[in-house]
């Protein structure tokens, strides 16, 4: 018979990794930010704005992993609610966030389209382009 000294072991568990998902999208967003900002300082100083399209791809990429990390934390979130719910004695102690909780959760793609990731990330991917517009026009 488990305690309620379990049960609350438990739900710190779960939260510790939602805590931890948070953190990776949070870093996710610096990192994106100092790379678009370091290649549109190089890109300028070098009057080379085709630096600025290498940008796009890990843009993009880190864009998918925010979502990843975002939906992964919105699982565990679930998992954590029902594991509220239970009975002391029914904690079994599971952390795995695949299962019948992620039904409640959007795809990928939906989350990629987010409002949240959506606005951050396409304007990021927006100064780029006109990065790299302003800095080939006065190039020319």
């Amino acid at each position: 018979m488990m305690s309620l000294d379990a049960k609350i072991e438990y739900l710190k568990m779960i939260q510790a990794v939602v805590t931890r998902m948070s953190h990776y999208g949070f870093l996710l967003k610096g990192w994106g930010v100092t790379l678009i900002a370091a290649l549109l300082a190089l890109a300028a100083e070098s009057s080379k704005p085709d630096l600025l399209l290498i940008g796009l791809f890990p843009a993009l990429v880190f864009w998918g992993l925010d979502a990843f990390f975002l939906r992964t934390e919105r699982n565990y979130r679930v998992l954590y609610r029902r594991a509220a719910e239970l009975q002391p004695e029914a904690v079994d102690f599971d952390l795995s966030p695949t299962g019948e909780h992620t039904r409640e959760t959007p795809p990928l793609w939906r989350i990629m389209l987010s409002c949240t990731l959506l606005v951050f990330w396409l304007s990021l991917v927006f100064v780029l382009v006109l990065g790299y517009g302003l800095i080939g026009a006065i190039t020319v």
